[in-house]
């Protein structure tokens, strides 16, 4: 049996609702395994990944390499956007440049970085909730700024 193709930013949508499943037993208590935090954490850099790459498909682009662009500074994210999104789209170049994901820039989008690779300790629920919020924020924004002009 052949897998069928997911829609434009299905993928995304179907990792943030992995994501609130797991912030759901973090905040009920029965997430007492680090791996769970983990997991949250993943779902939600794999959805800015999948929105970035769904927007390089929908033009028709080779999305090859191509993921949300965490960088340890803004003349290393200034680097990264200018090799592998101004191909794609100035103008999201420029958005996910304002975005600020880099150390000292902006603070949630850093905070998912550094528990994606466990550079972080588990924060308290309420910096969780408000990551989640954030995130699926930010792959909304995306979509609907992006998505519809493809």
């Amino acid at each position: 049996m052949t897998a069928r193709p997911l829609m434009p930013f299905q993928h995304a949508k179907m990792r943030i609702e992995r994501a609130r499943y797991r912030l759901s037993l973090i905040e009920a208590g029965e997430a007492a395994d680090p791996g769970v935090l983990r997991g949250f954490a993943r779902d939600l850099v794999a959805a800015l990944d999948s929105v970035v790459v769904d927007l390089a498909r929908v033009r028709s682009l080779d999305p090859e390499d191509v993921k949300f662009p965490f960088a340890p500074d803004r003349q290393k994210l200034a680097d990264i956007l200018d090799v592998d999104f101004r191909r794609i789209d100035e103008d999201l170049a420029d958005y996910l440049y304002r975005l600020a994901p880099w150390k000292g820039g902006n603070r949630d989008l850093w905070l998912l970085h550094e528990l994606d690779v466990g550079e972080a300790a588990a924060p308290a629920l309420p910096a969780l909730e408000e990551l989640f919020r954030s995130v699926t924020d930010t792959v909304q924004a995306l979509g609907d700024r992006f998505g519809r002009r493809a």
